[in-house]
């Protein structure tokens, strides 16, 4: 029961990494997805959402960064966790550096905070936690690895009242799988020239994984943004 769909046009692709929130149609699109995500949600409360493409270069990355940035221009306190560690990552784009000063695998290991570690946005009020240079995504978390993530997103919630985090692409990690489980919801974005059958296969093994999907994103679509419930 998805209550979650939405389509960017060509024109709107979230593919950028930009220091400034995208405005026009990329920007009211990425408003529209995020009223449909925490517009009911009630003061006080903390939700975490998990941003996973059926495939590398889908736009998870930048759909996260773009989401996220909506959320912290609304006025929610809104942190973003990259998982990611590829070449051309949220941290290495975004932020100017390669993890070299800490990021999430110093959490992982319960060595440091995320309120010690989080990097401000150049472009909103939005935190960034950053990916870990040289981290390996493909390798499972320990039981102990799992237990400090989970405790630092906890000590998190007095801090953010969102946290969107971008995953890494899925086939054949085991971090993703871990980062999802950790999210409340799940946003899953494909590009239209995907085939369906990866979406497909996709959804069942987060689902099998006991993962709630919020719905899909489609990327590079023709005609209007649209979401729907």
């Amino acid at each position: 029961g998805e209550r979650l769909r939405g389509f960017f046009d060509g024109s709107a692709a979230p593919t950028g990494f930009g220091s400034q929130p995208p405005d026009g149609a990329m920007g009211s699109a990425l408003q529209g997805l995020s009223r449909r995500l925490w517009a009911d949600l009630p003061a006080g409360a903390h939700r975490r959402y998990a941003v996973v493409a059926a495939q590398s270069g889908d736009g998870a990355s930048a759909l996260a960064l773009g989401l996220a940035r909506a959320a912290a221009a609304s006025g929610l306190r809104t942190l973003l966790l990259d998982g990611d560690t590829g070449e051309k990552g949220l941290t290495a784009r975004v932020i100017g550096r390669s993890g070299e000063g800490g990021g999430l695998d110093e959490v992982i290991e319960g060595r440091r905070t995320i309120a010690e570690l989080a990097a401000p946005d150049a472009a909103s009020p939005l935190h960034i936690l950053p990916a870990s240079q040289a981290s390996d995504q493909r390798s499972a978390l320990s039981v102990s690895q799992l237990a400090a993530l989970q405790a630092g997103l906890e000590a998190a919630r007095v801090d953010y009242d969102v946290v969107v985090i971008d995953c890494p692409p899925p086939s054949g990690n085991a971090r993703c799988r871990a980062l999802t489980r950790l999210a409340d919801e799940t946003i899953v974005v494909v590009r239209r020239s995907t085939r369906l059958a990866l979406l497909a296969s996709l959804a069942s093994r987060l689902r099998q994984a006991g993962v709630r999907i919020a719905g899909a994103v489609v990327t590079c679509a023709p005609g209007r943004f649209a979401a729907q419930a």
